[in-house]
């Protein structure tokens, strides 16, 4: 909110308002990316694993 109202010094209200929702999505988006980045590693060695029991138990 801060940085909106300062923002209105040099630009109108809505546009204030969309550059820092537009800033705000874009670290949204990047740490989500991150995210899916670091889950999708796990999710690759949890079927490594899941293989090789399934390869044990037979």
């Amino acid at each position: 909110m801060t940085l909106t109202l300062v923002l209105n010094i040099w630009f109108p209200a809505w546009a204030s308002a969309l550059i820092v929702a537009v800033v705000l999505l874009s670290g949204d988006l990047a740490a989500g990316i991150a995210g899916m980045r670091k889950t999708g590693s796990g999710i690759t060695k949890a079927r490594v694993h899941m293989n090789r029991v399934k390869e044990d138990v037979r």
